[in-house]
């Protein structure tokens, strides 16, 4: 426990002072999440709303189209928890109250709902492109039939106090991956069009990843062995899985935070209470040094996953972007 406190306190989420920290999560409940909730889950509808629309003039009245409309659920719980809260007062238990049911919800919604409406809604929601298609295209269709897009929205736009979301996410990742990514590789590596679609996703990101490297370590790094279509599938939606939903998602939430707990020492400190722990400050050019490291860490976790997945050597051809197929 202390250990994690002390991390915790490292990273910006957490003050020393027990009394300050109790202070703050009110400050934080009653100035973000209540104030927020209201506009951020009438966004959500909007987004859900459009999309479902748009699917059932597509598809028509089907399974996949009546439970793509239950996901808009989320949402008016969200209205209703946030009603609730405002109509009971917004007394301290209140405040403490409602941080403990918007975590519970979230756990509910994040490992068990979005993951098995992602498998019934999402799987298919775009078909696969093809040979040929554009970044845009491949992007859209792996970041939204697999989920990231929803899950990654759904963290920044009901955000949670970060020690709550670090603890929370790897699961709520781990069973979006299991409900949604991996039966959406399975279907992609079986059709001609899905298999090209995810090959060249990889070959694109391989590519990155061999420049980066090269450019960093000032030295040639070679392209891998083209895996078959269902590895290389895995190895691109976790990759994708990482970075938005638990890399990016994550330093969001981390910097709105951070924002935050500046943001109350200021007015405690002109209310006449004191700033208390001064030392803090928001997060500002650091972002450019933290955005290489992530680049660099993507990079390598690229190149270990690939080997974790299919062992694919290095290329026969050397310098990036070289690919040779390792058969299909």
């Amino acid at each position: 426990m202390a250990l994690a406190d002390a991390l915790l306190q490292h990273l910006g989420a957490r003050f020393a002072s027990p009394g300050l920290e109790t202070q703050y999560r009110r400050f934080r409940a009653s100035g973000y999440f209540l104030k927020g909730d209201g506009l951020r889950a009438g966004v959500q509808c909007a987004i859900l709303a459009t999309g479902w629309l748009r699917r059932l003039h597509r598809e028509g009245a089907t399974l996949g189209t009546v439970a793509a409309f239950s996901v808009l659920i989320g949402p008016v719980v969200q209205i209703l928890m946030k009603w609730s809260a405002e109509r009971r007062g917004g007394g301290p238990a209140t405040l403490e109250a409602h941080v403990r049911h918007r975590l519970a919800f979230a756990c509910l919604w994040r490992v068990a709902v979005m993951p098995a409406m992602g498998a019934i809604c999402f799987v298919d929601y775009f078909k696969p492109p093809g040979a040929g298609a554009r970044g845009g295209q491949v992007a859209m269709y792996i970041l939204f039939d697999t989920g990231t897009v929803a899950l990654f929205m759904n963290c920044v736009t009901y955000p949670l106090l970060l020690e709550h979301h670090l603890c929370l996410q790897p699961l709520a990742t781990a069973m979006m991956a299991l409900w949604c990514g991996w039966p959406f590789c399975r279907q992609a590596a079986n059709t001609p069009d899905g298999s090209e679609t995810v090959l060249s996703a990889w070959r694109s990101l391989d590519a990155a990843s061999c420049g980066l490297l090269s450019a960093v370590l000032m030295g040639d790094v070679t392209g891998a062995l083209e895996p078959p279509a269902l590895p290389a599938c895995r190895q691109v939606v976790l990759s994708a899985y990482a970075a938005m939903c638990l890399g990016a998602a994550t330093y969001i939430l981390w910097a709105m935070e951070r924002r935050s707990r500046v943001e109350f020492l200021d007015v405690r400190m002109r209310e006449g209470l004191g700033g208390g722990e001064r030392e803090w400050a928001p997060v500002g050019s650091e972002v450019v040094f933290h955005g290489v490291l992530a680049a660099v860490g993507a990079a390598l976790a690229w190149r270990g996953l690939g080997a974790a997945l299919w062992d694919p050597g290095p290329a026969a051809d050397s310098g990036c972007g070289a690919h040779e197929r390792g058969g299909m």
